[in-house]
């Protein structure tokens, strides 16, 4: 089971480790300062943006662009993928791994859309009990980002065994 999903394992941990030192230089530079609750102040302190908006847009294009890299892990995953959908399906392969790749695909907008709506209270709760309520709000993205990575990567490598 594990050769199956090697390329989202490794590419996962690779976003989670990426979005965890990115999260904690934000963190450091804009501590409880500038870093509001809702808003990060520019250099010249005259505009604001939408910071959850912002790190969002950031993990998920990040976590994306990640994994549609191509590297042996993806391609590694994808000849154990296509050895599967033969197996499953010996006289029509193509279809098993269209079916799979579909099922990714709508995990990872489905990831995707649910990074996009509000913080669940309980980690806006878990931030404040830490000292800024905005570590929830930063911990939400971050983490659905680790799970598009590993279903994006995922469903790169079922559309390699496709072909």
């Amino acid at each position: 089971m594990f050769r199956f999903l090697r390329a989202g394992i490794i590419i996962g941990g690779v976003q989670a480790l990426g979005v965890t030192v990115y999260n904690i230089a934000l963190i450091a530079r804009y501590g409880g300062i500038q870093f509001t609750p809702a808003r990060f102040l520019d250099h010249a302190g005259t505009h604001t943006i939408s910071a959850p908006l912002t790190l969002c847009c950031i993990d998920i294009l990040a976590a994306l662009l990640l994994a549609l890299i191509p590297n042996r892990c993806v391609e590694e995953t994808a000849a154990a993928l296509r050895a599967g959908f033969r197996l499953m399906a010996p006289c029509d392969p193509d279809r098993a791994a269209a079916a799979f790749t579909i099922l990714l695909a709508l995990s990872t907008t489905g990831c995707i859309l649910l990074s996009f709506m509000g913080t669940p209270q309980l980690l806006l709760d878990a931030g404040r009990a830490l000292g800024n309520p905005v570590y929830g709000a930063i911990a939400w993205p971050a983490g659905l980002s680790v799970a598009v990575a590993g279903f994006a990567a995922n469903t790169h490598a079922a559309l390699l065994a496709r072909s």
